[in-house]
């Protein structure tokens, strides 16, 4: 780019109008916001979730095995990788 691309550019820029945020859409998705986290919260205190649940406890033993499996693969292949030399 030239020195004169950069002028021009840098000129379209500052006629780009500054958008500023509405105060009050701010403030109503801040309570939409708090309000939807505090139902999550009572949800969560009425249905006892601080007990994981068989589907997570599930998915966590197969990304243990999966892991597992997958560093023993790791190590097997150093092994035969280093046996070759």
């Amino acid at each position: 780019m030239t020195s004169e691309s950069d002028d021009l550019a840098l000129e379209t820029l500052r006629r780009v109008p500054v958008l500023e945020p509405d105060p009050a859409r701010s403030t109503r998705v801040r309570q939409r916001c708090r309000a939807a986290f505090a139902g999550r919260r009572q949800q969560g205190e009425r249905s006892g979730a601080s007990r994981p649940s068989a589907a997570v406890r599930l998915e966590a033993g197969l990304m243990y095995g999966l892991s597992v499996g997958y560093l023993f693969a790791l190590i097997g292949d150093l092994l035969r990788i280093y046996m070759r030399r």
